[in-house]
């Protein structure tokens, strides 16, 4: 006969099923964030595509629009705009005021 305390308990084989799941999961983006997307930006599309936005002082690399040195000059040029024309952007052309 077997005593109780010899056989893991269902909680115990939960958490090892749940550190298996996380290290898994873990893996997984290791495996994406070091390998999959490294070599996606060594591939000659991309390649072209980052050129293309660094020469027109697009950071590809950049996650928010206040990142991005063309952001800040759109942003400009979108002020001046509306400063020149505020019934291009706000007033509908066929109702007049």
């Amino acid at each position: 006969m077997c005593c109780e305390s010899d056989q893991p308990s269902l909680t115990q084989a939960g958490h090892r099923r749940g550190q298996i799941q996380l290290l898994a999961a873990l893996s997984a983006i290791v495996l994406v964030w070091c390998g999959l997307l490294p070599a996606l930006g060594r591939t000659t599309v991309l390649r072209q595509r980052i050129a293309f936005l660094e020469a027109r002082g697009v950071n590809p690399s950049a996650k928010f629009f206040t990142e991005q040195e063309a952001g800040w000059r759109n942003a400009a040029e979108v002020e001046r705009q509306l400063q020149e024309h505020p019934q291009a952007f706000w007033a509908l052309p066929w109702r007049h005021r």
